[in-house]
């Protein structure tokens, strides 16, 4: 594993939205900290969640916090999503050349990395005092900025996973199925549902709905948000909803009624009375 005073390999990862990031671009207006991890490790997913805190901090005193994912980039979106953390991911994939060229054994293990591209500190496992005095050390170079602290639950100290650089391929390959997926439940986490069992709207879904329908006609801005309502919008909630697309005409004219400045939509769903539209 490199250690302090070692130069960090160069790379460029796609990042979550699939936008390819390098380390240069990460250190490039001040120091990062690079914390490799896995989903399927919960250390690494206590390691996510935990270093959140450390966003901001890091942000006003210009530095970077970055995962880097020994997965692909949906199941990295998921994660974060999942661990509300809202720093930079990125997706390293098989054969996870990057971890290999950081040595890495054990994941997390997370590395500080100056603008000069340099490792000052390095983490392997989850520490919660060595994460903290990283902290310290980053608002310390910045010289005006605050130090941040991780989250102070416990456990403080944890043994991490195995490196995916480290596992047989064909193991490798049974973990990075979709198989611990549960397309409802994920929805339900991304807050697309209101609680209730929500249908996944692909885009057949959605095109079946619309049944032929211009997807891009605008119905007109939706109070209270004033966002614009298309027809595609529509049709994918009347999905989420679990609407049979044989009932999509009566959803379309009970939306073109309510969105008539008559009906007042924004007073019926802004009210500090209950109130029960009829249709």
């Amino acid at each position: 594993m490199l250690t302090s005073g070692d130069t960090a390999p160069t790379f460029s990862l796609a990042s979550t939205d699939n936008k390819p990031v390098s380390l240069d671009s990460i250190t490039d207006k001040g120091p990062a900290l690079v914390v490799f991890v896995s989903e399927e490790c919960p250390t690494s997913r206590l390691a996510v969640e935990r270093l959140e805190p450390l966003r901001e901090p890091f942000d006003k005193a210009g530095a970077s916090l970055v995962a880097v994912f020994e997965d692909e980039t949906k199941v990295a979106a998921r994660t974060m999503r999942r661990c509300q953390a809202t720093y930079q991911a990125l997706s390293e994939p098989a054969p996870f050349e990057v971890s290999e060229s950081y040595g890495i054994q054990t994941v997390p293990t997370g590395f500080l990395i100056g603008a000069d591209g340099r490792v000052i500190e390095a983490i392997e496992g989850w520490s919660r005092e060595d994460y903290n005095r990283i902290a310290a050390k980053v608002a310390e170079l910045d010289g005006n900025a605050t130090a941040g602290q991780v989250s102070d639950e416990n456990p403080h100290e944890k043994p991490g996973c195995s490196s995916k650089n480290t596992l047989d391929p064909s193991l490798i390959a049974a973990m990075s199925t979709d198989a611990g997926l549960d397309e409802w439940e994920d929805m339900f986490e991304r807050g697309w549902s209101d609680g209730l069992p929500a249908v996944p709207p692909t885009r057949e879904r959605v095109r079946r709905m619309l049944d032929g329908r211009d997807p891009s006609r605008s119905l007109g801005p939706v109070p209270p948000g004033m966002g614009e309502l298309t027809l595609e919008r529509l049709a994918a909630c009347a999905v989420l909803a679990g609407c049979h697309h044989s009932y999509f005409p009566l959803v379309l004219a009970a939306t073109e009624a309510v969105l008539d400045p008559a009906y007042n939509v924004h007073g019926s769903t802004n009210s500090t009375h209950t109130s029960g539209p009829v249709l």
